[in-house]
């Protein structure tokens, strides 16, 4: 007879409980803001053959490069395979401390929505430069 800790880490294990999914690829990229480096959030989710949204969706804050790794969940990098829909979120960068208040801080720039593909087994590079 198997050890009770033997059964929980199986059962764990068969409820998806180790977190990562097999149909996630990585997805990396770069945000432009009027040829900046831009202070961004990106959102994308897997939408159906109708659009509409399915699954969960991947995140993603860009770094001070303008640069960002979607994650599928705090475990796990990437995006579901398939097409998605995606927005970009561009924030105002702080040039000095103290630069912008609060809510200039969050208040955004310039939101953009658009579609994208998660291709399995490829390099998914997404870069997206936007202007006013």
């Amino acid at each position: 007879m198997l050890p009770r800790w033997a059964l929980l880490w199986t059962a764990c294990l068969l409820a998806g409980c180790s977190g990562v999914t097999a149909n996630v690829e990585p997805v990396e990229g770069l945000v432009l803001f009027n040829g900046l480096p831009a202070r961004a959030a990106i959102v994308a989710q897997v939408v159906d053959e109708k659009g509409q949204p399915t699954g969960r969706p991947s995140t993603a804050d860009t770094r001070p490069d303008g640069t960002f790794s979607l994650a599928y969940s705090e475990h796990q990098s990437g995006a579901l395979i398939g097409p998605q829909r995606v927005t970009v979120t561009v924030y105002p960068v702080e040039r000095a401390a103290d630069e912008l208040s609060f809510q200039e801080r969050f208040k955004a720039t310039k939101v953009v929505k658009l579609t994208r593909q998660v291709v399995a087994g490829e390099t998914n590079r997404w870069n997206f430069v936007l202007t006013y």
